[in-house]
């Protein structure tokens, strides 16, 4: 018999559950996907992680600096026709008898004698040398290399470079996702692989890969004893590794054209190679305020002919901008719009939307010559301890992760687990690294 009832028919229905569903197979992905620098930092690494198996995965790296005596001056001094130059420095020792040196405003000279560390007296070379205004305090002494009279010259006192060791630590990244048998149920939502259950997995995927991406930019260089598991390593990152070895302007003021042409000079002084081709990663807002600064002429935008290297990009967002000999592939990077994990507002004065998306970040990815021609290395390394880069794994109970009996090897007529539990645990292990030479590289971003 039926109940009968005032109720409009269709919220009877409704009450009843006996409408139909609006069901959408496909689920959509809101996660903003954003891993940009893990994507450039593979095309760098043509050959991979490189593999390291030192105590605690320690990755240790020798770096030689520029060749160049060059030191700035404290105060002068008049002797006769010669200055004696107090150097900044009390230690440095690097000028030699013999060396043709000049000033900020190029007054040559030649050191005459060395009385100890941190000081020298030069002669003129050609001009007389006044203390008023040759070689003044603040100015820098730099050495052209010795230089020797016509007859019977005799040799100059050696310079030796030695390397210094500069290390980083690989770090260890899990991820699990634990399903039991009562888990795997018939849903309307599905993914490619079957019911909504087998998204679990994928999502243990795709917060290892954002976790990954996360400390590529923000880990800093650390060992510490964790009150979890004792000694734990986080190897540094790139904004670690430029503010550390590069150039970081931390800003107060909104980034104009003319400072945004500045910085781009400073990174330009950090190399002689000609015709620099820099990666340019920025913020949203950041981008933004550059288009609405800069004469929209300089960018050009690549759209689906993004290339690095002569090779297509897909994924990246890609704009060209070129002015004075430099040129930038202009590079959105998610990361840095990330609303959840940054969402602060910038609180300077003409600077607009969040401080994180305003951030800059110019990148040198060109590889790296060693001493004495032995190959060259990427900028941005990756690494990672032992013989794999990412492993995965599954303890299986009395099911395997597709739902099938987990019985793999069988003793007479029973399969045999890992455990008795009725679920599968899925594991994803890797202890790695990002090893960043951030000496060409620069960052601008507001401090508030």
């Amino acid at each position: 018999m039926a109940n009968l009832t005032p109720t409009p028919l269709d919220t009877s229905l409704f009450n009843a559950t006996l409408n139909a569903r609006n069901s959408m197979r496909m689920v959509l992905d809101l996660s903003n996907g954003y891993n940009s620098l893990s994507q450039l930092v593979d095309m760098i690494n043509k050959n991979g992680s490189k593999s390291v198996t030192t105590y605690q995965g320690k990755y240790e790296k020798p770096r030689r600096g520029r060749l160049q005596v060059v030191a700035q001056i404290a105060a002068n001094a008049q002797t006769g026709v010669n200055l004696t130059l107090t150097l900044s420095n009390p230690l440095y020792n690097n000028f030699r008898v013999g060396d043709y040196v000049m000033d900020s405003n190029q007054i040559k000279a030649q050191v005459y004698q060395i009385p100890a560390p941190g000081t020298i007296v030069i002669a003129p070379a050609g001009t007389a040398l006044v203390a008023a205004t040759h070689f003044t305090a603040n100015m820098y002494a730099k050495a052209m290399g010795v230089t020797k009279g016509l007859r019977a010259s005799t040799g100059t006192t050696s310079l030796y470079s030695v390397p210094n060791i500069v290390y980083n630590y690989s770090s260890v990244f899990r991820e699990d996702c634990f399903l039991a048998h009562s888990d795997m149920i018939d849903t309307y939502v599905q993914t490619m692989d079957g019911m909504w259950y087998t998204a679990a997995e994928m999502d243990m995927v795709e917060r290892l890969a954002k976790n990954i991406e996360l400390n590529y930019w923000f880990s800093d260089l650390t060992q510490f004893t964790s009150p979890i598991d004792g000694v734990t390593n986080k190897f540094g990152g790139l904004r670690y590794s430029i503010i550390r070895d590069g150039v970081y302007i931390p800003a107060t003021s909104p980034n104009t054209a003319a400072t945004f042409q500045s910085t781009l000079s400073r990174m330009a002084a950090l190399t002689v190679n000609k015709g620099r081709n820099l990666k340019i990663m920025l913020g949203t807002d950041a981008l933004v305020n550059i288009q609405s600064t800069i004469t929209s002429n300089f960018i050009q935008f690549g759209g689906n002919t993004n290339t690095f290297g002569g090779k297509t990009v897909d994924g990246l967002n890609v704009m060209r901008y070129a002015i004075g000999g430099i040129s930038g592939d202009l590079i959105i990077a998610p990361v840095l719009d990330d609303p959840d994990l940054f969402p602060e507002l910038s609180t300077i004065s003409g600077i607009t939307g969040r401080k994180m998306s305003n951030s800059i970040y110019f990148l040198d990815t060109d590889d790296i010559p060693s001493v004495g021609g032995l190959g060259m290395m990427p900028p941005i390394e990756k690494f990672h301890f032992g013989k794999f880069e990412l492993g995965y794994s599954q303890i299986k109970g009395t099911i395997d992760a597709s739902g099938n009996s987990a019985g793999s090897t069988t003793s007479g007529n029973y399969g045999s687990t890992s455990s008795d539990v009725a679920g599968v645990t899925c594991q994803i292990y890797g202890q790695l690294g990002l090893d960043v030479v951030g000496t060409r590289m620069g960052i601008w971003e507001p401090v508030s």
